[in-house]
């Protein structure tokens, strides 16, 4: 079998792996290459299709839904997903509590200003 794109649409994000709508269904144990854009920067992922949810499992679900375990070479990636999530949720939880970035209150929480440098 050989290779081919599926356009895409992410769901949801963790540092291990994702959920993303698609073209059509993959099968569980599916290794495939995933291409995100965050913030601008464009990552190539090796990932493995955990899951699939066929496209009319619920209302209004036209497309199949996959669950990915990502499979990076090393673990830099997982930690700047990681980081990057953990900024993006700070910066959610302080505008829906009209809460200023730079509030003292957020002194506490490690927030890294760039999540993509390497640590």
């Amino acid at each position: 079998m050989g290779a081919s794109w599926q356009d895409s649409k992410l769901v949801s994000l963790s540092d291990r792996g994702a959920r993303m709508v698609c073209e059509n269904e993959l099968p569980r144990g599916t290794q495939v290459q995933i291409d995100l854009k965050l913030s601008g920067r464009q990552f190539q992922v090796p990932a493995e299709v955990l899951y699939c949810i066929p496209a009319g499992d619920a209302p209004g679900r036209s497309r199949p839904q996959v669950g990915l375990l990502f499979k990076p070479a090393d673990g830099k990636l997982i930690n700047m997903l990681r980081r990057y999530i953990e900024k993006r949720s700070v910066e959610a939880a302080c505008a829906r509590e009209d809460i200023a970035l730079n509030d003292p209150c957020l002194s506490w929480i490690d927030v890294p200003q760039d999540p993509w440098q390497e640590s």
